[in-house]
């Protein structure tokens, strides 16, 4: 993103709405990406590249 990474969106979300159901797409593995952030603040992970079943399951599990 031009302004801010993905980190950087997800604590600006967190501030504006703490409820808020954040999932992060991320090329790098979700080891390093939760060293950068609470795993409580996401409510999902999907690692890049990813196909439209696994996003379709995962926004399924996150919204109920």
């Amino acid at each position: 993103m031009p302004v801010m990474d993905g980190v950087e969106c997800l604590k600006e979300l967190i501030k504006f709405d703490p409820s808020a159901k954040v999932v992060l797409s991320s090329g790098y593995n979700r080891q390093d990406v939760e060293n950068r952030i609470h795993s409580d603040d996401i409510a999902g992970y999907l690692k890049k590249p990813y196909g439209l079943k696994a996003l379709l399951a995962l926004v399924k599990r996150v919204i109920g």
